[in-house]
């Protein structure tokens, strides 16, 4: 008689644990499924900004190499100035702002640059 009460109690006891079980389970395989989603978006993203990052190197290469014909010129018209100054007699010195430059130029031949 107790052994009949027991029974179905242990059976429902164990069904409960296998549910339980069978619930946290799923749990986990819910948790892989989105960990594993989330991976792949993140490696997604990296090959993305990996992409952003070779294009934006290669619109800087292209537009140093747009701008180096300029730098080349302003070199040329550097040494050309210093030349012309040895020429002349004047001091050759790099100005290193444009604003000497035009005090320079402004000023009358007669005066010494101010220093």
């Amino acid at each position: 008689m107790c052994l009949d009460k027991l029974r179905p109690f242990a059976q429902q006891h164990a069904s409960a644990l296998n549910s339980q079980k069978a619930h946290y389970l799923n749990l986990i395989e819910e948790e892989r499924r989105q960990n594993l989603e989330l991976r792949l978006e993140h490696q997604r993203w990296q090959q993305g900004l990996g992409k952003v990052a070779e294009h934006a190197r290669e619109a800087l290469k292209a537009q140093s190499e747009a701008d180096l014909p300029w730098i080349e010129r302003l070199a040329g018209l550097k040494a050309e100035n210093r030349t012309l100054r040895r020429l002349c007699g004047l001091p050759i010195g790099e100005e290193s702002d444009e604003e000497e430059e035009l005090h320079d130029v402004q000023e009358s031949p007669g005066q010494e640059p101010h220093g």
